[in-house]
């Protein structure tokens, strides 16, 4: 009986050695799949990697990945992506929306054209390349959310938004050798304004000037608004159903005009009677006013005065803004601006030798023809104001001053340093605040 147990004892035993020896003969699963030295789990659950400890510093970022078997299903297919550590992800532009009030700068440096806009709100800039020089003598198109480029307008982005249609100039430019230098499409961007400058000096200094109009429904069949070499300066309404316009009358005296975009219904707005130099013109936010400025020269151009009339266009009555001061010598860089609700106007100028030290801005209630406030270059430390733009509405205004730029307050006349630099390398061409009802560039629309 126990020679029995003992035979079975042996035979157990050997079946064991048996299975020893036949699992020490599996081939072992390579590294390769699977597992890493990352310290990511193996898809076998038997064989357990130890986890590799990293420490993750902004400058060391981990590489995530998955396994090559496991599927993971989502409830809509989004695709995942493993950037390498040391990708540098550069934020859209979209990411950085614009929100204002803005300054933009048409500039040309050795890479070309380009419009760089500040956002006042933020103090960043926004740099746009492409080929946006200026045929049309404005920068801002409609509440500020389109700019204006040779071929029509542009988003805040640089896209193209609208299409200037083609156009024969040798049609619109009846007179020989004569050139256009400055165009406005009307809001409605139904109709588009130019100047025809011609003359045996031409561009530099043409001695006639007039004005043309084209649907841009019908190119081929412009309008000649005028044709005495004597108009200058224009501006659409902002029904884009007038066109105000400067031409002299018939003695010779420079008038304000305006005339329906077909060139019908001509009204002259003013009886001036001494000529004078009328120069940029706006109108109001409600249409009921025209403010322009004006310069009279003496002494053969040694000296001067200048100042701004506003025109009611339905009683055709006139205000005149005549600094008390005797040397403002009128208004600079079409620093004109009407307030939203059409009861203010701010303006700025200089003398008549243009000096920056001499640089002079004010506030005037359209209603009382009175000016309310007043601010000049010898307020500031330094006595000097280079530049001045209004800010989103007349109360605030940026002016540079030297190196450095000023955030104006008009409500109780204090400023403050701003961190604005501007590090140009090329030429600027053009500088323009945007229109005040700008309404941040997440809410325009095309």
């Amino acid at each position: 009986m126990k020679k029995s147990k003992n035979k079975n004892y042996a035979a157990i035993f050997c079946f064991v050695l048996l299975c020893l020896l036949a699992s020490a003969c599996i081939p072992v699963q390579s590294d390769d799949v699977g597992s890493d030295s990352s310290g990511v789990l193996d898809s076998d659950p038997t064989n357990t990697v130890v986890p590799r400890k990293e420490v993750i510093t902004p400058e060391t970022l981990p590489m995530i990945t998955s396994a090559p078997q496991q599927t993971v299903l989502a409830p809509t297919a989004i695709p995942q992506v493993s950037p390498a550590p040391t990708q540098i992800l550069t934020p859209t532009l979209e990411a950085n929306m614009l929100t204002g009030p803005l300054l933009g700068f048409r500039m040309y440096d050795d890479e070309g054209s380009l419009l760089s806009i500040l956002d006042m709100n933020t103090y960043s800039f926004r740099e746009l390349r492409g080929d946006f020089g200026n045929p049309f003598g404005m920068l801002w198109f409609g509440n500020g959310c389109q700019l204006y480029t040779f071929n029509g307008l542009i988003d805040l982005q640089g896209r193209t938004t609208w299409h200037l249609p083609e156009v024969d100039w040798e049609i619109i430019l009846p007179i020989e050798s004569s050139i256009s230098r400055v165009g406005k499409v009307s809001p409605d961007q139904q109709w588009y304004a130019y100047d025809i400058w011609y003359g045996e000096q031409g561009y530099a200094d043409p001695e006639f000037k007039d004005i043309g109009i084209i649907n841009l429904e019908d190119t081929e069949n412009p309008i000649l608004l005028t044709d005495n070499g004597r108009a200058t300066s224009f501006a659409w309404s902002p029904d884009s159903q007038w066109l105000a316009y400067k031409n002299d009358d018939e003695n010779g005296m420079p008038q304000l005009f305006i005339t329906k975009p077909d060139g019908t219904m001509v009204t002259q707005l003013t009886s001036h009677t001494e000529p004078f130099g009328l120069g940029y013109m706006i109108w109001s936010p409600d249409g009921r006013y025209i403010a322009y400025s004006a310069r009279l020269s003496k002494d053969g151009g040694e000296t001067g005065t200048g100042w701004v009339d506003i025109v009611n266009v339905e009683d055709r009555s006139l205000k005149q803004i005549k600094p008390e001061i005797q040397n403002f010598g009128g208004v600079r860089m079409n620093a004109l601006w009407w307030n939203l609700d059409s009861a203010r106007l701010l303006f700025s100028g200089r003398d008549w030798n243009d000096a920056p030290d001499e640089t002079q801005i004010y506030w005037v209630d359209v209603y009382t023809g009175k000016i309310e406030k007043t601010f000049f270059a010898s307020d500031v430390p330094d006595g000097y104001i280079e530049q001045v733009f209004a800010a989103g509405d007349i109360d605030h205004i940026l002016f540079g001053s030297y190196q450095a730029f000023y955030l104006l307050d008009a409500v109780d006349i204090s400023y403050e340093l701003t961190p604005i630099q501007l590090d140009v390398k090329g030429d600027i061409y053009e500088v323009e605040s945007s229109p005040f009802s700008f309404p941040g560039e997440e809410n325009c629309q095309y």
